[in-house]
């Protein structure tokens, strides 16, 4: 790197290295705008070649800023009523639907029975629950079978429980890079 500093012909600021941080910045910015199409491709192939670490990095970022990420979801929520009230809706009466299609009823104390067995670690990312509030999640979904028992419950933290959705529960592992 030279030492030496220069002055920039668009701005007039002063400067080391090969351009000034604001013309740069916008240079690179107007490249972006025209090369839209190429950025997209690009970004779309960077994250499936690195998919996991990705996730990693989001899950625990989230983790770190759990309270800014709850107050933004409340001001979302209160900005956008109509579409959490729609969504809210939607997912209650899935769930209401799929437990009464399913016999069985929980325990209870197997949230805390869980939390012991379980270490109070994820099921799938081993992040500490004891930080964050837990989901209860079905090990093979109602949506594909499966029971509303105790045997078929696991926690997980709200990001698994959140990417894993109603997926089949070797799929989800085999997506995460746990199973062959």
């Amino acid at each position: 790197m030279s030492d030496k500093l220069k002055i920039c012909s668009k701005c007039e600021l002063l400067y080391s290295g090969n351009a000034c941080k604001p013309c740069k910045a916008a240079y690179d910015a107007k490249r972006r705008i025209e090369n839209r199409e190429k950025v997209i491709q690009i970004s779309k192939s960077s994250y499936n070649k690195h998919k996991l670490k990705y996730k990693k990095t989001r899950s625990q970022w989230y983790l770190k800023n759990l309270e800014k990420c709850k107050v933004d979801g409340a001001a979302w929520k209160k900005a956008n009523p109509e579409i959490e009230k729609e969504r809210q809706r939607r997912a209650s009466s899935l769930r209401r639907a799929q437990q009464r299609a399913c016999f069985g009823k929980l325990s209870k104390g197997l949230f805390q029975k869980l939390m012991k067995l379980q270490k109070s670690k994820c099921a799938c990312c081993k992040s500490d629950l004891a930080k964050i509030k837990p989901h209860m999640d079905h090990i093979m979904p109602l949506a594909l079978g499966g029971e509303n028992t105790d045997s078929n419950i696991q926690l997980l933290c709200y990001v698994c429980n959140q990417s894993k959705h109603a997926k089949h529960p070797v799929e989800f592992m085999q997506s995460r890079g746990f199973l062959l």
